[in-house]
């Protein structure tokens, strides 16, 4: 049994290794465009050590599944951007109103019962940030490039609309193809996206106190002397490890482009024509907004190490980049069109080195897709993860480990397998959350 299953660990080792060059062999044919992305930090004045957090936030690596559209305004503070009652009226949400109420009592709910005492109008603090800074003008001029009254098309759209094309298609009439790039590629500007994050921070120490102290006085009524000693210590020693540290909840508020076929002919008309001045065009037009999708909030919640004790930086560092992971994937879950594709490492069997970073979970079931010609894609199978199949810790720093049936430890690959009929599915297909 023992060589059983050391032999048939290696042929699977072997086969994902000879998979992995057959698929980055074959990478350049086809590969996903992925969809750009704005990342914005609301500041707060409850940030513990408001620079550090800061720091953090901007040091948090970017997700690979994505392009950053990199504006320069990457945070602000919502105090700058007052909301009166006449606001708040305008959309329904006055401070008597259902509506109002209705999202105080989700914000509290999204913070455990906590009081973030900013949140009311967080909602309306955004959108009057996004339009007084026209992110969505900022976003366009940068995919339409305009220079000298034209839209230099060829620029950054053409940059992203060939990284969805193989080499042999590039070979083709490319002065064409960018010239009805604005059309024929509307979905490049319409998966343009905003997230915008806000932290909340509650200190450990308060909510581990209550819990100590109601603790004590249960275990205070315990007449067995010994048996009350030792509810005490135990009392005592759960508050010593539980109060350090932070749980943070993040809320990030999804937004997209809004852009179809009709808005793209209107810029065609307007930024693409020898007959108009593009760039006072663009400087009039309202054509450009962003469309609110939804939010996701998730907590993280980091205390003492089991391994070392960690400094209030690294406690920070962690609870920030735990809490805006989670609540990406869960935005991830939530909205479609804002899912991400993942590349195959390997057909046989179907494999991906993705984890719980992406936040993948037993039972997930993903659609597999094969490139076709100039970015298009078709589903050509299904897998999953199995309820008991053991998907990748990529959030530990840790190797992950298996015991063999001899009672050995052995290092388990650094990707997720999933189960599913291979079809017409290569090494070289990409991934997608299904549901």
């Amino acid at each position: 049994m023992i060589k059983t299953f050391v032999y048939s660990g290696l042929i699977f080792l072997g086969t994902l290794t000879l998979n992995q060059l057959k698929a980055q062999k074959a990478a350049d044919d086809f590969k996903p465009r992925p969809s750009t992305l704005q990342k914005i930090l609301l500041e707060s004045d409850n940030f513990p050590k408001k620079e550090l957090v800061l720091k953090t936030y901007n040091s948090l690596p970017f997700p690979d599944q994505y392009i950053d559209f990199a504006l320069k305004s990457k945070s602000f503070n919502p105090k700058k951007y007052v909301i009166t009652e006449a606001d708040r009226v305008a959309v329904g949400k006055s401070s008597g109103s259902k509506l109002g109420k209705m999202g105080k009592s989700a914000m509290s709910g999204a913070t455990g019962g906590l009081v973030d005492s900013s949140a009311a109008d967080i909602p309306l603090q955004i959108e009057k940030y996004l339009k007084e800074n026209q992110v969505a003008k900022q976003m366009a001029a940068k995919w339409l490039d305009i220079q000298d009254g034209r839209a230099q098309i060829g620029n950054y759209m053409m940059q992203r609309a060939l990284s969805g094309i193989s080499e042999n298609e590039k070979m083709g009439d490319m002065d064409t193809y960018k010239a009805n790039l604005l059309l024929s590629e509307v979905e490049l500007m319409s998966k343009s996206f905003v997230i915008v994050n806000k932290m909340f921070f509650q200190e450990n120490e308060p909510v581990a106190r209550v819990i100590r102290d109601l603790a004590l006085v249960q275990a205070d009524k315990i007449s067995i002397p010994m048996a009350k000693e030792k509810a005490i210590k135990l009392a005592i020693d759960a508050y010593d490890k539980a109060k350090e540290g932070y749980t943070v909840f993040a809320t990030s508020y999804l937004y997209q482009l809004d852009w179809n076929e009709e808005k793209a002919k209107l810029a065609n008309d307007l930024f693409n024509n020898k007959n108009v001045n593009a760039q006072a065009a663009f400087d009039t037009t309202t054509l450009f907004n962003l469309a609110y999708l939804g939010k996701e909030t998730s907590m993280a919640l980091v205390t003492f190490s089991l391994k070392e004790k960690r400094t209030e930086e690294q406690i920070i560092q962690l609870a920030v980049k735990r809490a805006l992971n989670n609540a990406m994937t869960k935005l991830q879950r939530s909205y479609e069109i804002f899912r991400p594709m993942y590349p195959l490492t390997s057909a046989e069997p179907f494999a991906a080195a993705i984890g719980t970073k992406e936040g993948v979970q037993n039972g997930d079931k993903f659609d597999v897709f094969m490139g076709l010609k100039m970015g298009k894609w078709e589903k050509v199978a299904s897998c999953s993860v199995g309820k008991k199949d053991i998907i990748w810790d990529n959030e530990s720093e840790e190797p992950q480990t298996k015991v063999a049936e001899d009672g050995s430890v052995v290092e388990l690959p650094k990707l997720t397998t999933f189960k599913g009929k291979k079809k017409n599915a290569t090494p070289t297909c990409y991934i997608r959350l299904s549901k």
